[in-house]
């Protein structure tokens, strides 16, 4: 047997196919749907056959069919034979890892009522045509007695006549007989109406007063969902209301907590003492007379260096010997300023002789000439070290003396032909290092290890 239309759905969705399945049989529909041959050894021959001989295929659409493996295979075979598909979509859904679906039934017009779904067959012809009712039977017209009456009368005075005169007075008897018959006959009839009138009038007031009774039910329950509706916007106001309270109470007390945390954090960076004598870059250093800012710490957060709070007021040499800049002294190292300048110190006369050393000397035996790749890593963090120099009253590493540059411990060999020493320097200004002649004035930084 052929069938119309083949519904394809997910043994998930049941519900709602039988509840399609008997909208089909109200419309006379026919249809073929799979209620046990799915999964059985028949599958494969079966399932396609139907759908080969139906006209329409309906698409029962849900988050269910749309991962089936079964239904997506029979939509692409119904597709691949040129079938008319029906999207009935119960909910919302995406096809799982079948893009061709997905693009198939992109901006699809899906049917989301079963009236629709009904309609669209009606459209395609699928639904048969009911034939009209025939017209009512025509119902007998009632006897007017009053009429009969008089009729009656009209032939016993046609009939008395024929006969003569012998019979008058019988006939006039009957004559009075027929009249108080017709009184009779119209006092019923009077009754009969009266009775309808009254039975109208009453049927009348009981729809009256049921219709306003129903009326008055509607308006007492459109009040009572008002104000149920009412309350629940209070009481929803009233909620969202308490809630930002007590999200604005939260994120003020978070606010203070981590005001206090940092103020708390900052009376640490500036103590001089770290945390638990634990340092970051850019902490304030203040330990046994040895003032300063951290500029690099090791893993721990317990060592590191500090560069010191000012500078040298004038820019000074590197080496105010000609003999003694005219010769290497063994300062070679890029990241260590105190290897540097002990190598310095074991000069004859190298407080006189090197100044740019002797300032450094002079802060403490702690205190050395960086190297060049310390000056570098220090300006790295110029703008924090600077923030923590101007709250302590220290000397910012970006003043105008220092536009000329800073001093690095670090030698950079001779130039032969003038027989003159070169050093390392740093420029500020330019955030780059350069190479001056020893005798050259620069500002001069100290730093120290802890």
């Amino acid at each position: 047997m052929k069938y119309d239309v083949f519904i394809s759905y997910s043994r998930q969705d049941q519900a709602t196919a039988d509840h399609l399945c008997k909208a089909l049989d109200e419309a006379g529909v026919s249809y073929w749907i799979d209620r046990e041959i799915h999964g059985s050894a028949n599958f494969l021959s079966e399932i396609p056959r139907y759908i080969k001989q139906c006209r329409v295929m309906i698409f029962i659409a849900s988050s269910h069919s749309a991962v089936s493996e079964f239904t997506q295979k029979e939509i692409l075979f119904a597709l691949k034979h040129h079938k008319t598909i029906i999207p009935y979509r119960i909910g919302k859904f995406r096809f799982e890892n079948n893009d061709e679906l997905d693009f198939v039934f992109t901006n699809v017009q899906w049917k989301e009522r079963e009236e629709d779904v009904i309609a669209s067959l009606d459209k395609l012809g699928l639904v048969p045509k009911k034939e009209p009712l025939p017209p009512p039977a025509p119902q007998p017209k009632r006897m007017n007695l009053k009429k009969v009456l008089w009729t009656v009368v009209v032939l016993l005075l046609f009939v008395g006549g024929i006969f003569g005169g012998r019979a008058i007075k019988n006939r006039v008897d009957e004559l009075q007989f027929v009249r108080d018959s017709l009184k009779l006959v119209q006092l019923y009839q009077d009754s009969l109406v009266q009775a309808e009138r009254a039975a109208f009038v009453q049927d009348s007031t009981e729809k009256a007063n049921a219709a306003a009774q129903k009326a008055e039910t509607d308006r007492l329950a459109e009040e009572k969902a008002a104000e149920e509706k009412r309350l629940a916007e209070e009481k929803a106001a009233k909620e969202k209301a308490e809630q930002e309270r007590l999200a604005a109470e939260k994120a003020e007390k978070e606010r203070r907590e981590r005001e206090a945390r940092e103020a708390a954090e900052q009376a640490e960076r500036l103590s001089g003492k770290g945390r638990n004598g634990v340092y970051k870059v850019g902490d304030y250093y203040n330990v046994n007379g040895k003032e300063g800012v951290v500029f690099y710490v090791d893993a721990s957060g317990k060592h590191g260096k500090i560069v010191s709070m000012t500078h040298s007021n004038t820019p000074l040499q590197w080496s105010s010997s000609k003999s003694e800049r005219k010769r290497s002294i063994g300062a070679s190292s890029k990241t260590d300023g105190a290897a540097n300048t002990r190598s310095v110190q074991q000069r004859p006369n190298w407080r006189a002789d090197y100044p740019a050393f002797a300032w450094c000397a002079n802060l403490g035996s702690e205190w050395y000439l960086p190297a060049i790749e310390e000056l570098e890593l220090l300006m790295k963090y110029d703008d924090i070290i600077n923030r923590t120099l101007g709250v302590k009253g220290g000397v910012w590493l970006s003043t105008n003396l220092c536009q000329v540059g800073y001093w690095s411990s670090t030698e950079a060999g001779l130039i032969l032909d003038s027989n003159q020493g070169l050093a390392r320097d740093f420029s500020i200004k330019h955030k780059a290092a350069y190479t001056s002649y020893k005798y050259m004035a620069h500002i001069v930084r100290a730093v120290s290890a802890f």
